[in-house]
C-alpha cells in the first residue's frame, strides 16, 4: 500500500501542487491529499524528502484532518526544510513560518502566525484577517520534535533540537536544547544532546 501512495504522490499530487504554484523538493512524498491553499504572490515551499501525511492508516496514531497549507495575504511564505515530516497538520501563514530541516510535527499540530479575527471589534466576525505584521512571523529551528497536537502561535521562535510534549500551547520563544510542556509551553529540562 505505500508503494502506492508513493507513487500517487509522485505521478499525481506533486504535479498538481507544482501546477497551483508551490515549489516542491525531490522525493516529497504524499499519504492523502493535503488541503492547499496559495494567496497571491505568496509562497509555499517544501524542502527534499519532506512526507505529507494526511491520512490516518499511514501514522500510527492516526490523523484527525489531513494537512492543510494555506497562506493568506499576499508575500507570506510557508518554508518547509528538508526531511521534514508533516501528519494532519495545519500551517496558516499570514505573514511567514518557517520549519527547519529535520524537524518532526506529531499529529493534527497547529502552526498560525495570526490571531484571524481582530481582539478588539463589536463585529470582529465580519472582519478581516488583521493586517500581516513581521513580528508575528513563526520560526521553527533544525530536528524540533512537536509532539501531537501542539499548538503553536504567532510570533514563536522555537531553537533547534528542542522537543515541545503533547498537547502544549506554544505562545513565547523555547531555547534550543531544551524539553518543554505546559500551557503556556516552558522549559522543563535540557536535553541531553550526548
Amino acid at each position: 500500500m505505500a508503494r502506492a501512495e508513493k507513487m500517487i504522490s509522485l505521478v499525481v499530487i506533486a504535479p498538481m501542487l507544482r501546477r497551483y504554484g508551490v515549489t516542491i523538493g525531490r522525493r516529497v512524498a504524499f499519504f492523502g491529499l493535503p488541503i492547499v491553499e496559495r494567496a497571491p504572490d505568496s509562497e509555499i515551499d517544501l524542502g527534499d524528502r519532506v512526507v505529507v501525511t494526511s491520512r490516518s492508516g499511514m501514522t500510527a496514531l492516526g490523523v484527525g484532518h489531513r494537512t492543510v497549507l494555506r497562506t493568506l495575504a499576499p508575500g507570506a511564505r510557508i518554508r518547509v526544510g528538508a526531511d521534514v515530516g508533516l501528519s494532519g497538520t495545519t500551517v496558516c501563514a499570514a505573514t511567514g513560518v518557517e520549519i527547519g530541516e529535520g524537524t518532526l510535527v506529531g499529529a493534527d499540530c497547529r502552526i498560525v502566525d495570526t490571531d484571524f479575527h481582530p481582539i478588539r471589534s463589536r463585529s470582529r466576525r465580519y472582519e478581516e484577517i488583521p493586517a500581516p505584521d513581521e513580528s508575528h512571523r513563526i520560526v521553527i529551528g533544525r530536528n524540533v520534535f512537536l509532539g501531537m497536537s501542539v499548538q503553536v502561535l504567532k510570533g514563536v521562535r522555537i531553537g533547534d533540537n528542542t522537543v515541545v510534549a503533547a498537547g502544549s500551547v506554544v505562545v513565547g520563544d523555547l531555547p534550543a536544547d531544551s524539553v518543554c510542556a505546559g500551557n503556556p509551553a516552558r522549559p522543563v529540562r535540557e536535553l541531553d544532546l550526548d
